[in-house]
């Protein structure tokens, strides 16, 4: 660690007081984004935010008005609604994730410099990913059957 420290303290020499850190913070986030970015890519997170986005669209601007239209009060509490949509978006996660998996013989000749699964990411870590996002989607969604009673 001395040695470390000895380096950046030699790296700082005639420059601003906070210039060190400023530095070997954008030095480890542009490294942090490069080792997220293939994991943002396989589970298309803009894809995710949109389907979040307009599942509370739909909740707050459809269900409810017309809930109210039939006079019915407002039943979905906001964890329901949270509970339903992280169940909605990690499943669909992991749709993503299971069909890049299986299609890795495709993308290889269709789309080989998008591929993710196998070029960065194991075949082994996608197929976890899938397991676990799909896990966390049944047991939210579950989590809101047991709320609405959907068992009888």
């Amino acid at each position: 660690m001395g040695r470390l420290f000895e380096a950046m303290g030699r790296f700082a020499i005639g420059r601003p007081a906070g210039y060190r850190l400023s530095v070997i913070g954008k030095e480890y986030m542009k490294r942090l984004a490069e080792k997220i970015k293939p994991y943002l890519q396989l589970l298309r997170v803009g894809n995710l935010a949109f389907l979040a986005i307009l599942l509370y669209v739909m909740e707050k601007w459809v269900a409810v008005p017309l809930l109210h239209l039939e006079k019915f009060p407002e039943q979905m509490p906001w964890w329901v609604l949270t509970l339903l949509i992280l169940s909605v978006v990690c499943i669909a996660a992991g749709g993503y994730v299971i069909n890049d998996y299986f299609d890795v013989k495709i993308d290889r000749i269709n789309r080989p410099d998008d591929m993710v699964v196998t070029r960065v990411i194991s075949r082994e870590e996608a197929m976890n990913w899938f397991y676990v996002l799909t896990a966390i989607g049944i047991v939210a969604g579950l989590a809101v059957a047991w709320w609405a009673r959907s068992w009888n």
